[in-house]
């Protein structure tokens, strides 16, 4: 399914115990993948041939595009105890607070070129 079909989803957790599960889940993989950047940096930088270079850096390239598109974090705020909504149109999660500042600011100030904002933030 393209992410254009995808649907606003809200991902809400009410039992503070499972909050902070999720909260540590968040940070582990956010953890766990700047390990891995930073190896495949370190790897990197030993006068690979530009074929090995370009294969870290695509792999690099799907590790940064992994955690845009995970519910790891707010993409605005980085905050990572928040409930996230997921937004269709550009594939990324944000707190609610966040959507909503964005959605308002859409609604006031529409881009001349752009869709619209009930496209962008629906």
């Amino acid at each position: 399914m393209s992410p254009k079909n995808k649907k606003k989803r809200i991902i809400r957790v009410k039992h503070p115990q499972l909050q902070k599960f999720r909260t540590a889940m968040r940070e582990l993989l956010k953890n766990a993948q700047t390990t891995e950047r930073r190896g495949l940096r370190e790897f990197s930088n030993f006068g690979l041939g530009i074929e090995k270079e370009n294969e870290v850096e695509r792999q690099i390239e799907e590790l940064d595009r992994a955690r845009r598109h995970a519910p790891i974090g707010c993409r605005v705020c980085g905050r990572q105890d928040l409930d996230l909504v997921f937004n269709p149109s550009s594939s990324q999660w944000y707190c609610e607070g966040c959507y909503t500042f964005n959605q308002e600011a859409y609604k006031k100030n529409p881009h001349p070129y752009e869709p619209d904002w009930r496209k962008i933030f629906p």
